[in-house]
């Protein structure tokens, strides 16, 4: 039965990616509940329940050129995931004072792969072990063992300035922004990092705020959380409230460009991100898909920005080799979607990649993504499988 199933999870006795795979070869009957008792039986022991801290005694870096008061908070919540490399760490933020420079997101790399931006830490809120505004040794925060690539540069932040009405601001930060005189330059947003780490692992490490140069502007510890932070605070940040049913990709098939033999299914689903402003528009992937490429299961590789990633492009159809991805390049100094990828999770008889979501911030609204195609790509950085966005 599927309560069975959710107990045999939830006690270790199988894997969840086996179990749906015997499910559906079983006929499929109850797969649907299947699915929502195994969520059910982890809601209780998810780490990401429950807050790991936040940070927010920030001071500035001693060798930060100019003047910095950043000021606000981090919230962070930790995630075991379905193995040790989809362990993850997610942050909500909102953050006074951060670099303007960011306005259009992180600077473009020169380079072939991910991160190889002109600085690899631009625009990025990251968690380091150690404190080096207070002269510290440091390093980033995550298991090199179980992730191929540091995660951190990839969490970004886009600045705008404008004041924001104070029902979507902590207490704290509505009183900072009406005590300023001036137009503050703000952050808000949630991302969510695959570290390889679990909660207690990244207790008493640091929050660490870079500027659009990729250098070191201020630093807070994460400490413990005597409440839970308000509950815009925690929702994914602009969501769009007033769409409630989210764009769908499903029904995926072979790409015509695709060199392997991988047999991707699932769905992705893409909410409306309503940005303050046209940089800061976008959309909140998150995608349930089988047939994953299994090399992917520590990451990406860094050589390719492709690799083991899930986009959006501007084609219409599967049949069209067309790849370009979807985002305004005239608003977004990078192509976001370099910062988008998938782990796979191998279980028995099956290989499974999952995302509760990720931010996209493209400069695109939802109208703009219909009709569009999804492409998974496998490690290599080619694309396996293509679906058609329409609606749920």
């Amino acid at each position: 039965t599927a309560e069975a199933c959710a107990a045999a999870v939830a006690g270790g006795e199988w894997d969840e990616p086996s179990l749906i795979q015997v499910a559906r070869s079983a006929g499929g009957k109850g797969f649907g509940s299947l699915k929502e008792k195994l969520s059910a039986a982890k809601d209780d022991e998810d780490p990401e329940a429950a807050l790991v801290g936040v940070a927010e005694e920030f001071e500035a870096h001693p060798d930060y050129p100019g003047s910095v008061e950043v000021f606000g908070k981090v919230w962070v919540t930790a995630s075991q995931g379905l193995s040790d490399s989809t362990r993850s760490q997610r942050v909500y933020w909102q953050l006074l004072d951060v670099d303007r420079n960011c306005e259009h997101g992180p600077f473009k790399g020169k380079g072939q792969g991910r991160g190889h931006r002109e600085n690899l830490k631009s625009c990025s809120i990251t968690i380091e072990e150690g404190n080096q505004c207070k002269g510290e040794p440091f390093k980033s925060s995550f298991d090199s063992a179980s992730r191929r690539e540091d995660p951190w540069p990839l969490v970004t932040y886009t600045s705008f300035q404008k004041d924001l009405p104070q029902a979507q601001l902590d207490k704290s930060l509505a009183l900072a922004q009406t005590s300023s005189g001036y137009s503050p330059v703000f952050t808000k947003l949630t991302m969510r990092a695959e570290t390889g780490l679990s909660a207690h692992e990244v207790e008493g490490h640091t929050v660490v705020v870079y500027d659009a140069r990729g250098v070191a502007m201020a630093c807070a510890p994460i400490a413990r959380a005597l409440s839970r932070p308000e509950p815009q605070s925690m929702l994914p940040a602009l969501l769009q409230q007033a769409a409630p049913k989210p764009l769908r990709a499903a029904n995926f098939v072979k790409h015509p460009n695709s060199v392997g033999d991988l047999d991707v299914w699932g769905e992705v689903l893409i909410w409306e991100i309503l940005g303050e402003t046209i940089p800061m528009m976008g959309h909140y992937v998150t995608w349930d898909l089988e047939g994953t490429d299994a090399r992917c299961s520590k990451g990406r590789s860094a050589t390719d920005p492709k690799s083991c990633s899930v986009r959006i492009t501007k084609s219409t159809s599967c049949s069209d080799p067309n790849e370009e991805p979807l985002y305004k390049a005239e608003e977004r100094r990078s192509n976001p979607w370099d910062y988008v990828s998938y782990t796979s999770v191998q279980g028995l008889h099956i290989v499974v990649a999952r995302s509760p979501g990720v931010p996209v911030l493209t400069g695109h609204d939802s109208p703009d993504a219909m009709d569009q195609t999804v492409i998974v790509y496998d490690y290599e950085g080619k694309p396996a499988a293509c679906a058609v966005v329409d609606m749920q």
